[in-house]
Formats: C-alpha cells, sequence, structure tokens
C-alpha cells in the first residue's frame, strides 16, 4: 500500500525559490526515491493575498489555499488531483459596488514520459480525459493552483439587478445621445414609398384606359 505523507509550508519537500504571487515548489526527484501519495495543503499568506488579487484586479482575497495528492502514475508519472478554494471579492462591471464569490476549483494534472509537445497534439472534443505534461524536475503546485483560480473567475462580475446598457454609436460629431431627426435610410425609404405609389398610379390608370377602350369597341359594334 502507497504510504501518505504530509507536507505543509515548512515542509523542506515545499520550496518557494522562484518569484510569483504563489509558488509551492514540489522536488519530484527527490520524491521519486520514495514513492507514495503525497497530500499537499498550502495556504497563500497575508502578503500573498495581497499580490494576488492585484495580479487578477481583485478587491478582496480573504482565502487562498490548494489541498491536492500527489500520487505515481503510470511509468514513472505523477498525477496532481485536488481543489483551489478562494474566498474574495470583484468589482462589479457596471457599479463597481463589490461582487462576492466562493471559488472551489478542481486540479487534475497529469504528468508522464508520454507527453508529447503541444503544437503536435490533436485535440478531440469529446475527450475530457487531462493532457499529459511532460514530468519537470521541480513541479510548482502554486502555479497550477493560480492558472486554475485564473480560469474559474468572472469575467463580467455583476451585482444583482445590474444590466449592461447598450452601446450607442453615431458618427464623427454627432452625440450618440441626441436622437437622429432623421434616420440615415429615411430617404431611401420615402423613395421606395414613392415610386411604389407611382407604379400603382401608372397600373391603375393603364386599366382603367383599357376599360374605356372596351367600352368604346363596343358601340362602334
Amino acid at each position: 500500500m502507497a504510504k501518505h505523507r504530509e507536507t505543509s509550508e515548512n515542509d523542506p519537500e515545499i520550496g518557494r525559490e522562484t518569484p510569483g504571487p504563489f509558488s509551492r515548489h514540489v522536488d519530484l526527484k527527490r520524491l521519486a526515491a520514495r514513492p507514495g501519495t503525497v497530500e499537499i495543503l498550502e495556504t497563500a499568506s497575508d502578503d500573498e493575498r495581497r499580490a494576488i488579487a492585484e495580479e487578477y484586479g481583485l478587491l478582496t482575497l480573504d482565502e487562498f489555499q490548494i489541498r491536492a495528492e500527489l500520487t505515481p502514475w503510470g511509468r514513472a508519472g505523477w498525477r496532481l488531483d485536488g481543489q483551489v478554494t478562494a474566498e474574495l471579492s470583484q468589482a462589479c462591471v457596471q457599479t463597481l459596488d463589490p461582487v462576492p464569490a466562493s471559488l472551489s476549483c478542481p486540479v487534475e494534472r497529469r504528468f508522464g514520459h508520454g507527453a508529447v509537445d503541444a503544437k503536435e497534439v490533436t485535440v478531440d472534443v469529446d475527450d475530457e480525459r487531462p493532457d499529459v505534461e511532460p514530468i519537470p524536475d521541480v513541479l510548482d503546485v502554486g502555479a497550477i493552483a493560480l492558472e486554475e483560480f485564473s480560469l474559474a473567475l468572472d469575467p463580467y462580475p455583476r451585482v444583482s439587478g445590474a444590466l449592461l446598457e447598450p452601446t450607442v454609436a453615431a458618427p464623427p460629431g454627432v452625440d450618440p445621445n441626441e436622437p437622429l431627426e432623421k434616420h440615415p435610410f429615411a430617404d431611401l425609404a420615402e423613395l421606395r414609398e414613392k415610386l411604389a405609389g407611382s407604379s400603382g398610379d401608372d397600373a391603375a390608370g393603364t386599366a382603367e384606359n383599357r376599360t374605356d377602350g372596351a367600352k368604346d369597341a363596343k358601340r362602334a359594334k
């Protein structure tokens, strides 16, 4: 049975060497020598939460955490499964009022020797299996958490009842808020109506002339 061990912010197998709002490095080479499932629980500090909020334009970020399991997978590969949770607020795109949100983002990554270059991958929209990524020497669990978090953010947060107003466009020099006295195609519509009316009058006149001509022909007989 695979051994389980937990990592935390003070674990020697978790590092923070690279710059970034939230970076947690796991040395996969060291773990390969001691195979087993690794339970990961990493929580962002106050400074990290402020940096993440600034990076993604959030009003507040009260919680940011990743809880996952890193398990040997396939032939010398690894799988990472877990959840990223966050408590945050964004600015409403219309009123700028705070829009609170609780996010829970699933994490499902696979790392193996059979990975291919992304340019050579054929995408199958019906295949829901995660792509196999190349095995790195050091896995940045924090960066993965941020990737999943950014994809789950609402791009257009709105407070309840706020609706986006339609955009009004106008030619240069024209106030879009001022109603146009005449529609640009009004003249064309009027001309079409006149032509249709005149065609009808001509047709009526022709029919009347034909009727009169028929009456004259009968009288002549």
